[in-house]
C-alpha cells in the first residue's frame, strides 16, 4: 500500500477525545483549538503530509467558509450548514485519486464512508500515539 500523502482531521472531534484538549476546551475553546495544531506541526512535517484541520462553523449563523495557512497545515472553518465530516467528504474522493487519504475521527458513520471512498481512517488515540511517538 502506499504511503499517506493526504490528512484530514476532524478538529472538534479530536479535542473531544483528546483529554488534554478537553479539558482545555471547557476553559478556551480558541486555545485548544491552537494547541491541537501546534501538536500537529512537527508531525506532518517529519511525515511530509498535505494537512487540513476541519473546525466545525455550521450552527454558526451567516458564517462562510474560511480558510487559512498555519505553518504547514491548512485550516479549515466550514460555513454555515456544512460540517467537518461534509468537508471532509466533499474532498476526499478526489484527492484519494492522487494519493492515499486519511481521516483522523472517532465517528463511525463518517469511518465507513471514508473507507467507501478510498481513503483510510485514523482514531484519535492512534493518532495521538503516532505524534507521540514520532517525537522520539
Amino acid at each position: 500500500m502506499n504511503e499517506v500523502r493526504y490528512l484530514f482531521v476532524d478538529g472538534y472531534n479530536v479535542i473531544n477525545s483528546w483529554e488534554e484538549l478537553r479539558q482545555l476546551k471547557d476553559t478556551d475553546l480558541e486555545e485548544a483549538r491552537y494547541k491541537l495544531i501546534d501538536m500537529m506541526i512537527e508531525y506532518v512535517t517529519l511525515k511530509g503530509l498535505e494537512t487540513y484541520v476541519v473546525f466545525d462553523a455550521h450552527y454558526v449563523k451567516g458564517s462562510f467558509e474560511k480558510r487559512e495557512k498555519y505553518k504547514n497545515i491548512n485550516i479549515v472553518y466550514t460555513k454555515e450548514g456544512e460540517s467537518a465530516d461534509c468537508f471532509i467528504e466533499k474532498n476526499i474522493k478526489d484527492m484519494a485519486k492522487k494519493g492515499v487519504v486519511a481521516v483522523v475521527t472517532s465517528d463511525y458513520l463518517e469511518q465507513r464512508i471514508i473507507f467507501q471512498m478510498g481513503g483510510i481512517r485514523i482514531t484519535p488515540s492512534e493518532f495521538l500515539s503516532d505524534i507521540k511517538n514520532s517525537k522520539k
